[in-house]
This record gives C-alpha cells, sequence and structure tokens, in this order.
C-alpha cells in the first residue's frame, strides 16, 4: 500500500466502519514495524464524504486500485 491508493475497508461489520466505504491513502506511517510482526503498518486515510483523515492499521482496509509508479 502506498500513497495515492483507494482504499475500502476489509470487513464492513467493523466498529470503525462509519458508512464511510472509499477513502485514499494520504500518509504512511510504520511499515517498517510490519515487517518485525510487532504491529500492523498503519496509514492516514481521506474516507469519502469526510473532510478529515483518519488512522487506521494495514489489516483493516484492502487495496482497490494502486496508483502507479
Amino acid at each position: 500500500m502506498q500513497v495515492g491508493d483507494l482504499v475500502t475497508w476489509a470487513v464492513q461489520d467493523d466498529p470503525d466502519f462509519t458508512g464511510t466505504n472509499l477513502g485514499i491513502i494520504v500518509e504512511c506511517v510504520g511499515e517498517e514495524d510490519s515487517a518485525t510482526g510487532t504491529m500492523p503498518a498503519t496509514f492516514w486515510v481521506r474516507w469519502n464524504s469526510n473532510s478529515d483523515w483518519s488512522m487506521t492499521y494495514e489489516d483493516e482496509i484492502v487495496v482497490i486500485s494502486q496508483i502507479s509508479s
């Protein structure tokens, strides 16, 4: 996952799911922690119809479309 990817919630019945199901990754944080298995990488996502960003873990979101490098 990288900045600019279009994502959705992995599990729609997740308690953090707010009804907004599309977002764009705007910042990646802590990817190196994912490799150690100590904690998943985190991402700041700007969700559709939401003026704010929210932090999510990599296992909470699924990439729908990746930007080309």
